[in-house]
């Protein structure tokens, strides 16, 4: 598409404001007549603010947020501050992530690069009516581009470098083609890879650096269209990464348990001396880097028959699997090897959806239909490769033994964990839109659900005896009860949402809406030695209450929406992390209220300006089971547990602000582009105890692009993030240490780039 096609936006020759169509109430329709909170990026928004992932598109849309921890695999989505920290595989996502109408089991299967991408329509608010099972903060919804009447093709090459305690390089190389293959068969292919250099550097003598990537993406599509009253396309995605991006940057706390230890280590010669102890700095002292090895596939096959009396058959067929292996040789960060932590996960989904829905103008329109999911995981390789196991002669000194009153393992000692769990799921659902008069309409909808789940667990060492691998780790047995066995848990039960709408004009609608979403618990598969009877974590239920508008106003060149909400979640699903992984339980209660407003206006022929603000203000209403911060008295209602009831949830800042201007302007034969950028976050809490020490000032973000393009050719130079702001995703507990130390785990550093990119073929 390219700065030609911005430019002809820009300029009027582009659908009117009031007219943008949206798929969000799973029908197509304008924006304008959608009564909910629904924010659009079109592919050529994406372009022009130079939006390639997820991670760039939640700068855009201050209701969105993204973290990631370790890699790739620990990707969060987040919207309103709802999301589920460190993407723990059994632990399904607050946020429902949909690529061309099927859902995706894992937020990190919408990490790669966006390819080929007509819009993407993120859903505020829960969802679980239309979209279901795990859609009780939103939906995120990436729709991609059909194959053109035309062949044409696309090349873009970028270089760069980010800012980092060491310049380092960036790069990219993508490709497109799409067209005619026949009179009624179209199609398309994109490929996409992306790589940089290490961001973190290392103060060990001789130690590595890490947080490099190499990221490769692929999506090639057949539309068939045998008549005016059927289409089919079929829609293969893969990407691989390969990185090593899960350094965090530690900080030992004075007279924690973690820095005596590693004191003791170097006074007895066992581990290196350390000459980085500053927090936030991008300098690590690990011996080794995580490193990971992620293998996705998705196929999707969408059917779409319009009957003779206008109404209309969909069928969605989804299927995705993927493979991940995580290395991580210094998992106890203390400056010298001792256990390694060697994490092996894969997984599968099938899925169909088949809908039917009335004519588009009918009288009282409607839609019903049934939603099948069942998906396979696995952690470990059924005894192939270890979890757990000893790095170096450091980790059988006798000084485990004296300090923990265990070794950390014994000779040829390793630990193996292999968990599964099948997830079945059925929803039926439909929607009625009963409209009183031209102005006065009433939609209602139902979504009945079922869910059965079963998990195994199966814990192991390959040589007996008592250790920190075998007791701690990968035990078959615990104090409390048997770790090892098998449990199984079924769910059923309503969603529903009830919404009057009012269409003041043409120009301006308000709405209400009332709805009660639903979400199946689950049981913690992971490591540890929790009994298998203390691993369930029960259902969540969300209610949701919201007014808003949509309006256009200066002869349609303008368009705005707003909102205000308030929901309340019972028994709300939320992480812990403890002995190196995260963990799931309820918590009693927590309340979000908040407004959002979303608002873009073409400022004469050749600029434009888009804002967006949100208040989202995420509490703990009662919480007295959390993990408590060092230093804190347990004062909770379990066992060494804190009460944090009024105290905010990790990674939820209370006010978000986005500000883009554009403005193109033809000069001869050429055309010039600028766009500047400005994101602002609110402080948050990066600790998920609340700690008071670990939080996250405000932060400014700008972004600044110039571009200029001749003919079919075009180059843009880029900054982001251009007063380096230093932003922490997470800061948690170290691992095997709930103590005062901490590490890291920090956002993208300043970076700049150019790219060349030509175009070839019809626009």
């Amino acid at each position: 598409m390219g700065l030609f096609a911005i430019g002809r936006a820009l300029a009027g020759d582009h659908e009117p404001t009031d007219t943008v169509t949206v798929l969000a109430a799973k029908r197509a329709e304008p924006l304008q007549s959608v009564p909910m909170a629904v924010s659009v990026l079109s592919g050529a928004d994406l372009e022009s603010a130079g939006i390639t992932d997820l991670g760039s598109t939640a700068r855009r849309l201050p209701m969105l947020g993204m973290q990631s921890s370790v890699s790739a695999v620990t990707t969060t989505l987040r919207i309103r501050g709802i999301g589920n920290l460190g993407n723990i595989p059994t632990f399904e996502p607050a946020v429902a992530l949909f690529i061309d109408g099927a859902y995706r089991s894992r937020s990190m299967l919408g990490t790669q690069e966006l390819l080929d991408v007509e819009r993407i329509e993120v859903l505020s608010g829960p969802q679980s009516t239309l979209y279901g099972k795990s859609a009780s903060a939103g939906v995120i919804a990436i729709y991609t581009r059909e194959p053109t009447s035309q062949l044409n093709a696309a090349a873009e090459l970028t270089g760069g470098w980010i800012d980092g305690p060491g310049s380092t390089g960036l790069g990219s190389v993508k490709l497109s083609a799409s067209g005619p293959l026949s009179a009624t068969v179209g199609g398309g292919l994109s490929a996409a890879w992306v790589r940089h250099g290490f961001t973190m550097t290392n103060a060990l003598a001789g130690g590595p650096d890490g947080n490099d990537l190499s990221r490769a993406t692929l999506r090639g599509q057949l539309a068939w269209r045998p008549s005016e009253r059927l289409k089919v396309r079929f829609i293969a995605g893969y990407s691989r990464v390969d990185d090593d991006e899960g350094e965090s940057d530690v900080v030992l706390v004075p007279g924690a348990r973690s820095t005596a230890i590693a004191e003791s280590l170097r006074r007895l010669g066992l581990a290196s001396d350390c000459f980085d102890n500053e927090p936030r700095n991008r300098v690590t002292c690990s011996t080794a880097t995580n490193t990971l090895e992620l293998e996705a596939i998705d196929l999707t096959l969408i059917g779409a028959y319009q009957l003779p009396n206008g109404w209309e058959l969909t069928s969605i067929t989804g299927w995705d699997r993927y493979r991940d292996r995580r290395n991580d040789d210094d998992t106890m960060q203390l400056s010298t090897p001792l256990l390694f932590f060697h994490d092996s996960e894969k997984g599968t989904t099938v899925q169909e959806e088949l809908r039917l829905s009335s004519a588009p103008q009918a009288p009282m329109p409607w839609l019903a239909g049934v939603f099948y999911y069942t998906n396979q995981y696995e952690r470990g390789t059924r005894g192939k490769r270890a979890m757990f196991g000893p790095v170096g002669a450091a980790a059988f000194d006798p000084f485990w033994q004296s300090t923990l009153g265990l070794p950390l393992a014994l000779p040829g000692q390793q630990g193996l964990l292999d968990s599964r769990q099948r997830t079945d799921y059925v929803g039926v659902f439909g929607q009625f839109t009963w409209r009183f008069n031209e102005r006065f309409s009433l939609v209602n909808g139902a979504r009945w659900q079922t869910d059965e789940k079963r998990a195994s667990i199966d814990n192991s060492v390959t040589v007996p005896g008592a250790s920190v691998v075998s007791l701690t780790l990968t035990p078959a047995t615990s104090p409390a009860g048997p770790v090892n066995g098998v449990a199984n848990r079924s769910f059923a039960g309503w969603a529903w949402s009830v919404t009057p709408q009012y269409r003041v004009s043409d120009n301006l609608m308000f709405y209400a809406m009332a709805s009660r979403g639903v979400k199946a618990g689950g049981f913690n598969i992971g490591f540890g030695n929790a009994p298998l009877a203390k691993r369930e974590f029960g259902d969540e239920r969300s209610d949701n209450y919201a007014l808003g508008t949509r309006g256009t106003f200066a002869d349609g060149r303008g368009r705005v929406a707003a909102s205000v909400f308030h929901t309340t979640y019972k028994d709300y699903q939320d992480a812990a992390f403890a002995s190196a992984q995260f963990t799931v339980g309820n918590v009693g209660r927590v309340t979000l209220k908040g407004a959002e407003l979303d608002g873009r206006f073409e400022m004469g022929e050749h600029t434009r300006a888009d804002l967006a603000v949100s208040l989202a203000d995420l509490v703990y209403a009662r919480n007295t089971t959390a993990p408590c911060y060092p230093g804190r008295a347990p004062d909770g209602t379990a066992p060494g547990a804190c009460d944090l009831t009024g105290a905010h949830p990790i990674d939820a800042p209370k006010w978000s602000t986005h500000l883009g201007l554009e403005h193109v302007r033809a000069h001869g034969s050429a055309e010039l582009f600028t766009r500047f950028d400005w994101s602002w976050m609110d402080a948050y809490s990066t600790s998920l105890a609340a700690d008071p020490r670990l939080t996250q000032r405000p932060v400014h973000l700008l972004g600044l692009r110039w571009g200029v393009r001749f003919h079919d050719y075009e180059v843009v130079l880029a900054g982001e993030n251009l007063l380096n702001e230093q932003i922490v995703y997470i800061d948690s507990v170290m691992n095997f240490f709930n103590d005062a130390s901490y590490q890291s785990f920090l956002g993208d550093a300043r970076r700049y780039s150019v790219t060349f990119r030509a175009h070839f073929g019809a626009e």
